[in-house]
């Protein structure tokens, strides 16, 4: 009963329809709506040549130059606070507005993507499996607590949760799974992740990162109960007015591309929606 009532809510919240507000666009035409490209990464190496086929790596001199390639085209990156602003308070956005994120929470984000977003004063959203702070749980070494605040507490990287624990095939409604046994193992990992980053770092989240883009109605009902207002998935695209802040789409970033193959991969998001 309890998931059905949320169930409702979030409905009624999506009924409402969001204006549209119009600014320059990175094809200069005079009035077009806001687009809003967000970027996922995932981690970073200090040599140039990555491994071969694996797509979620990217060198740090690859990283930077991308960034710096994407400002020089007139992108202005921007926080998910400003992003949410935006789209619930019809904030104003800079002319060309770009978000950064990152997933999973390696310590490669702390070592490598951390120094690279301070020396340029980018913002960005990095998104943690909570239960694999300061552990190695696979191949690679995750942040700690206190490498994510001190992250934080600078003011240009924004934490999100990518669940507690359920980074693996528990996150997907199966059709065998029980409705409200689901709804309870996805509530209790997302409340379990919400309530450990709040005691450590001090700062209540709203952002929410479905772990292999994996969503449904039950689990955007869960994570919106518990204050996660943005919640990103990993479908291809980019960001409107009219966008479900429930299912905001992004673009992989992969570790064989170019700065150029990265505004090129966005451009053709953007003019999708334009179409």
């Amino acid at each position: 009963m309890k998931f059905k009532i949320l169930l409702v809510v979030i409905c009624l919240l999506l009924i409402n329809p969001l204006s549209v507000l119009t600014s320059k666009s990175i094809v200069k035409d005079k009035e077009q709506e806001v687009v809003i490209p967000i970027l996922m990464y995932h981690h970073f190496v200090e040599e140039t040549v990555v491994e071969t086929g694996v797509s979620e790596i990217i060198s740090a001199e690859l990283f930077e130059n991308q960034l710096n390639y994407l400002k020089q085209k007139g992108f202005n990156t921007i926080s998910i606070s400003q992003l949410r602003d935006y789209l619930f308070h019809d904030e104003k956005l800079p002319d060309n507005p770009l978000v950064i994120t990152i997933d999973d929470g390696y310590e490669s984000n702390y070592t490598i993507a951390y120094p690279i977003l301070k020396k340029n004063n980018i913002p960005a959203n990095i998104n943690i499996v909570v239960s694999s702070r300061g552990k190695k749980p696979g191949n690679y070494q995750h942040f700690s607590w206190e490498q994510a605040k001190e992250m934080l507490d600078s003011g240009l990287v924004e934490i999100g949760s990518h669940t507690y624990n359920l980074h693996n095939e528990d996150i997907k409604l199966k059709e065998t799974d029980d409705t409200d046994e689901y709804y309870k193992r996805v509530y209790d990992d997302f409340q379990l992740s919400k309530n450990l980053m709040v005691q450590n770092l001090e700062k209540e989240p709203f952002i929410f990162c479905f772990p292999y883009g994996s969503y449904n109605a039950f689990s955007q009902s869960a994570a919106l109960s518990l204050g996660f207002d943005i919640q990103l998935s990993v479908d291809y695209g980019v960001v409107t007015k009219n966008s479900d802040p429930l299912a905001l789409e992004r673009i992989n970033v992969r570790g064989d591309q170019s700065p150029e193959d990265v505004y090129n991969n966005i451009m053709n998001a953007i003019n999708a929606v334009k179409m």
